[in-house]
């Protein structure tokens, strides 16, 4: 059967077909140049439709090869990146059709821009997500390349979408952050985030400097070196487009995380009441929400920079954000925004306290609540009452006692129960009142079922620390979680096969 008579017999968009068939390798050029266009535009409207048929991305594929005129190479470079965005099946046909090794060449100087801009885009969308893509497109070279586009004596538009491969090309993937580092890409990524680059490109490249930190120690180290946190941190300000602004708040956020020297600069850098004025209900939520994690990550486990923070009004905002009307990704930052404020910091927990966060974050432990806003909700809730005996009280007071030991039920999601688990151990340990108050709500039998075997260390772990908190120097519920049937479990706990911190925790 011919390809045309191939084609012809499938059911479908007779447009969609007529332009497949103007792609097919026995087509004229002019026939392919108008077909290459069509698809371009029909893949942008709606690529599960075209790609239902199997000719067409094969097709398009050979149409990359370098005799084909570059105004047809840049329409059927458009159309893959179209068939490719959000879709995860056609991110596999079009690797699998042979896309990636031509759409790499087409990113040489020898290319026209306007082709190595789409080229680089389509790449980045053949690469978002897709772990096994990034892996590809790496072995293929595409990121010596890609960093090149990035000179100064490129087009902004070219050098935009080359930031934005580079980005895609790099989240979650060590082995490709390593190697984007390693080809240069750092220095000219900084360089874009100056005040006179245009936004768009401020932006990808923001993009791009977080996706190369994620999680990696050492480009966490390298970008700060190559100078990227005094324009990051300029780059907060009321002047900056919102767009701009989120991606600059996010990659301060992946930069301090887990960082104390990262910590120390973005905050003598000035980023704090820029980033205090970001979590501001007038600002977007995308930007509030990005605001509250770099806030979030940047006061962890460092006191000074936990009363600087306060110091620069940021308790108001976020208690502002605790609201059902705050959406619920913004929401979960908030409530971890809150405990890293008031972790270990005693006078935080205070102020905390009495600017009432209890209440919201006590109402969040409620089951309508997303999963992740629970956890969070619990998690600071803890940070507000341990080790502080009146927040302990005002939690209780403020019932939260019945909706965490609800959170231990087989029904949840196992980090919600542990975080659940660590929170009541915050709200009894050395509280011999909240000891009564949660046996009484039920919350041993619960606890004694997490410490079986069939549920994860981790929610073992925080169950036998929150029962053995709950008996310490109390008879009463030393009874009660014998009479539950913990001892046997706890037992079992023990031996040599068992996880040690578990281990200890049962001990």
């Amino acid at each position: 059967m011919s390809a045309k008579e191939d084609v012809c017999d499938q059911p479908g968009d007779p447009e969609i077909l007529r332009n497949i068939l103007r792609i097919s390798p026995i087509s004229k050029l002019t026939d392919k140049r108008i077909g290459a266009c069509e698809l371009r535009d029909l893949a942008l409207k709606d690529s599960i439709k075209v790609a239902s048929y199997a000719s067409a991305i094969p097709n398009l594929v050979a149409l990359l090869s370098p005799e084909i005129p570059s105004d047809i190479q840049e329409d059927v470079v458009g159309a893959l990146g179209h068939l490719a965005f959000h879709n995860p099946a056609n991110q596999g046909k079009v690797a699998s059709a042979g896309a990636i090794p031509p759409l790499v060449a087409l990113l040489s100087a020898r290319t026209p821009a306007h082709v190595q801009e789409h080229a680089s885009r389509a790449l980045g969308t053949l690469v978002a997500g897709n772990p096994v893509n990034q892996g590809k497109v790496a072995s293929a070279g595409a990121i010596p390349p890609l960093v090149a586009l990035l000179s100064t004596s490129n087009p902004a538009n070219v050098q935009e979408m080359a930031a934005c491969a580079l980005g895609n090309t790099v989240l979650h993937h060590p082995s490709n952050q390593g190697k984007a580092a390693s080809a240069g890409a750092i220095p000219p990524l900084v360089a874009f985030l100056s005040a006179s680059t245009p936004a768009l490109l401020q932006e990808y490249a923001s993009r791009a400097l977080c996706h190369l930190v994620v999680n990696n120690p050492d480009n966490k180290v390298k970008v700060a070196s190559a100078g990227a946190i005094p324009p990051l941190v300029a780059l907060l300000s009321a002047r900056t487009p919102a767009h701009v602004q989120e991606h600059a708040s996010r990659a301060i956020g992946n930069l301090v995380a887990s960082n104390p020297d990262n910590q120390g600069k973005v905050a003598s850098a000035g980023a704090i009441p820029l980033l205090v004025a970001l979590l501001s209900t007038s600002n977007r939520a995308n930007v509030q929400e990005m605001a509250v994690y770099a806030l979030a990550n940047l006061v962890a486990n460092s006191p000074a920079i936990q009363g600087n923070a306060t110091s620069a009004g940021a308790l108001p905002p976020l208690l502002a954000l605790l609201t059902a009307s705050t959406p619920a990704h913004v929401l979960g930052h908030a409530s971890r925004a809150f405990g890293s404020l008031v972790i270990n910091n005693p006078a935080n927990q205070g102020k905390a306290a009495s600017a009432g966060a209890i209440p919201p974050l006590v109402a969040f432990l409620s089951a309508g609540t997303p999963a992740h806003v629970q956890q969070h909700a619990a998690t600071t809730l803890g940070d507000l009452v341990v080790n502080y005996p009146a927040n302990q009280g005002k939690a209780a007071s403020a019932g939260a006692i019945p909706p965490l030991v609800a959170l231990l039920s087989a029904s949840t999601p196992a980090h919600v129960q542990e975080h659940a688990s660590r929170a009541l151990v915050d709200l009894v340990v050395n509280n011999p009142v909240n000891q009564g108050k949660v046996a009484s709500a039920g919350a041993i039998p619960p606890l004694v079922a997490l410490l079986s075997a069939g549920n994860p260390a981790h929610v073992q772990e925080h169950a036998a620390t929150a029962l053995g908190d709950l008996v310490l120097n109390h008879q009463a519920n030393q009874g009660k979680a014998a009479s539950a049937g913990a001892i046997p479990p706890l037992v079992a706990l023990l031996p040599a096969g068992n996880p040690a911190h578990v281990q200890q925790h049962a001990s």
